[in-house]
């Protein structure tokens, strides 16, 4: 029956139909597959999608942890990994995996045995090729065990470490590593419990000298503030520091700090003092040292609508194409500010949104009356 069940299974992998292996059982997988297929044919570039990798990684966490830990079979995953089979896969998610988690069924096991565990399968040095690696949802002592492997990985330019209640501590952990990560240029840390002082540790850290994506966002960084240059001041695009307990001088010292910066999110912070940095600017009489935005998100900033003002007429936000100032305290009034033809520099907004403001009609009215926002291809209300 066995033998049948694999024929099968083999002819209908060579064959030219679509198998769906997640309509597979583990069980064949685990004890069967691997043991009769060509695994350089199975492992292939062409045939490992992001589909097995999310099954064998994430469905089949639980069991292959358990086969970790039980010691009495050898796990085809690992035989897999010691013949190098994965070498060649380029993209991967790993998330929810906790090396050293026992499975509940286990006594607990004290930190020795964790220690021991942890460093006896380490998974990430069987993926030397990488250049996407997402470590979500991961225990905070498994991010530390496998730093050293991410940081071997010459080719990583996108790391994605969010929603792992990591701290400074574990950040540095990871990004100080003898191997530098020169590649990496995307970084999601975000949902953490990052402080302020990891906004220094990452704008001077000399391995992150190429990044131009940096999500920072959800993390209680209560000011952006470096008192050197960033290594990243040529190279970062876009920036993301949505909920963080940031002010207008945070902002402000992002829109100096980073001259080709032109996606800023920035939204459910406190901008109450937007005042302040149109006056500074206005004294200073100098744009050219900020950058010129081209997306900027502002939602949820309890924004009013003598507020809106300053920002139709701040001189740096004259480039903006994506203006998001949505669910904020602004209704029609606000509007006829943003409009305002003697004053507003917002003349290139394509798209505008104001859903969640309560501007009405009239509100919406405003906006698309105006010669302001004749470059206006969608208005969200």
């Amino acid at each position: 029956m066995l033998q049948q069940t694999e024929e099968t299974i083999d002819e209908k992998l060579r064959s030219n139909t679509t198998t769906n292996w997640k309509d597979i059982p583990l069980e064949v997988w685990t004890h069967h597959i691997w043991s009769f297929l060509h695994l350089p044919e199975l492992f292939s570039i062409r045939l490992v999608s992001h589909e097995w990798n999310d099954f064998l990684l994430h469905h089949a966490r639980d069991y292959l942890l358990h086969v970790k830990l039980n010691r009495i079979h050898m796990p085809s995953f690992l035989i897999c990994c010691k013949h190098l089979y994965f070498n060649n896969i380029g993209k991967l998610d790993m998330k929810f995996i906790e090396y050293a988690l026992e499975p509940k069924h286990q006594k607990p096991l004290d930190e020795t045995e964790r220690k021991e565990i942890a460093e006896s399968f380490n998974p990430l040095e069987y993926f030397p090729n990488l250049s996407s690696l997402k470590l979500t949802l991961t225990d905070v002592k498994s991010l530390e065990t496998v730093s050293p492997q991410i940081a071997n990985m010459k080719y990583l330019n996108d790391l994605d470490i969010r929603s792992n209640l990591m701290t400074n501590k574990c950040l540095n952990t990871i990004l100080t590593q003898p191997v530098t990560l020169m590649s990496l240029t995307r970084l999601d840390v975000s949902v953490n419990v990052l402080g302020t002082s990891c906004v220094e540790f990452i704008n001077s850290n000399p391995h992150l000298s190429n990044l131009k994506y940096l999500n920072m966002s959800n993390n209680q960084l209560l000011l952006f503030h470096t008192k050197v240059e960033s290594v990243f001041k040529d190279t970062l695009e876009e920036l993301y520091v949505s909920d963080c307990s940031l002010n207008i001088e945070s902002m402000k010292n992002i829109l100096v700090s980073y001259p080709k910066l032109t996606t800023l999110d920035f939204s459910f912070n406190k901008l109450e003092k937007i005042k302040n940095l149109y006056q500074s600017i206005q004294l200073e009489n100098d744009t050219e040292k900020y950058c010129k935005l081209i997306r900027l998100n502002m939602s949820g900033s309890k924004l009013r609508n003598d507020q809106l003002e300053y920002i139709a007429k701040i001189p740096i936000f004259s480039e903006l194409r994506i203006l998001d100032l949505s669910r904020n305290r602004i209704n029609k009034l606000g509007t006829e500010k943003l409009a305002d033809e003697s004053i507003s520099v917002l003349s290139k907004v394509e798209y505008l949104d104001l859903s969640r403001c309560g501007i009405g009609k009239e509100g919406a009215q405003n906006i698309r009356q105006s010669s302001i926002f004749s470059s206006l291809k969608l208005l969200i209300e």
